[in-house]
């Protein structure tokens, strides 16, 4: 289901970059269903096996390689679709301000390379990259919230982590709507506003009774 999550949110961003809609779903409902299957796996990892270390290892081992590979690989990818001649691409300062910004997931800073892709009204090397920074700041947040929910009761914890981060969600989104301001827009998709989808999975994992015992009640609210 994350493979198919995924696809749906590249095709979604190929159609916007060459100017037109697709009709299969909105791509925020790709995204959201991945985190929330990133944070079901993950918080369940964590669970078995709580050790910070350990955990960022794997994340790192996972991530890190295929992420920088689709760095190498988009490169090459402007080499033969820029409009500049070989010699002017390589010694462009946005071709490299591209791969240094997007090695360390600064996507928004220079998502573009220079002459490439220039006729799409989305010019985007790789529209997909902003997800990663943001899936990545969600896993750095695992270690912290698991110690806080050891420590405190985990129901008022996760209550907590949720409420504030969908009241962020909403917050933006109504005020994007009224206001039109291109900002909230891209806020409304970052790091907070991500985070309740991450995290409302871990009820599941930590309450299954509670949410069998309350599903009919569940199932209406939503």
């Amino acid at each position: 289901m994350r493979y198919l999550f995924a696809m749906g949110v590249y095709f979604n961003h190929l159609y916007t970059a060459v100017g037109r809609e697709i009709i299969l779903c909105n791509s925020g409902l790709f995204v959201s269903g991945f985190f929330i299957l990133s944070g079901l796996f993950t918080m369940n990892s964590y669970f078995s096996h709580p050790d910070w270390r350990r955990f960022a290892v794997r994340r790192m081992n996972r991530i890190l390689p295929a992420y920088w590979m689709t760095i190498l690989i988009c490169l090459l990818i402007g080499i033969f679709f820029t409009s500049l001649t070989f010699q002017q691409f390589l010694l462009h300062p946005e071709t490299w301000k591209y791969a240094l910004a997007n090695s360390l997931f600064l996507n928004f800073l220079q998502p573009t390379l220079p002459g490439v892709f220039t006729v799409n009204p989305l010019p985007h090397v790789n529209a997909s990259l902003w997800f990663v920074k943001v899936i990545l700041l969600c896993y750095l947040t695992v270690p912290f919230f698991y110690a806080l929910m050891k420590r405190y009761r985990p129901a008022v914890v996760l209550s907590f982590i949720v409420g504030i981060s969908l009241l962020c969600l909403i917050a933006t989104s109504e005020l994007y709507i009224k206001y039109q301001i291109p900002f909230l827009q891209k806020f409304n998709h970052q790091f907070l506003c991500e985070l309740p989808y991450f995290y409302i999975p871990v009820f599941f994992l930590l309450f299954p009774n509670w949410i069998r015992n309350h599903a009919k009640l569940i199932f209406f609210l939503l």
